[in-house]
């Protein structure tokens, strides 16, 4: 329920300001879970608006989805990630003409995939929030690249990816 209210407001706020600069993204996200020390890997794609506030200040709200790329084992049990949706919300600063640090806020459902061979697979859905952070470099007007952390439901993910604005 809250997944659909956040994907109300943030459809409700892309229909009140058309003259929002549209931006994409596509990133690899690395999933780290300390208790198994389990890592798994996903790639994500993004899509949202940029509200400038000023020369230094933007706010992003953005989609995300995406799907499993890499499995671990843990305790005989292979895991991966299903798929992933999410909704996000992004402040970006300007620290220097080139460079942006930005920290972010997300709510959504994310599926894991458990297959033990002799049991069968089994999927497991769990909607979470997550909080986090991380550093950007304008390549030019329309790419830039970023690395970031965010701590989603425990779970450690570190992402590296680029960032395309139109």
């Amino acid at each position: 329920m809250k997944l659909k209210a956040l994907l109300l407001g943030f459809a409700l706020l892309l229909s009140a300001n058309a003259s929002a600069q549209f931006v994409s993204g596509l990133g690899y996200y690395h999933v780290h879970q300390s208790d198994l020390d389990l890592d798994v890997g996903a790639l994500a794609g993004s899509v949202g608006y940029q509200f400038d506030l000023n020369d230094a200040v933007s706010i992003v709200p953005e989609l995300r989805g995406g799907i499993g790329l890499q499995e671990d084992t843990a305790l005989g049990v292979d895991v991966k990630v299903d798929n992933l949706i999410a909704a996000a919300v992004r402040v970006q600063w300007a620290v220097s003409d080139p460079v942006y640090l930005f920290t972010v806020a997300s709510y959504g459902e994310y599926e894991f995939k458990f297959d033990e061979r002799s049991l069968g697979s089994v999927n497991l859905s769990e909607d979470d929030s997550g909080f986090g952070g991380g550093l950007g470099f304008n390549v030019s007007e329309t790419f830039s690249m970023e690395a970031g952390y965010e701590d989603i439901g425990g779970l450690d993910v570190f992402s590296v990816g680029a960032r395309f604005r139109f």
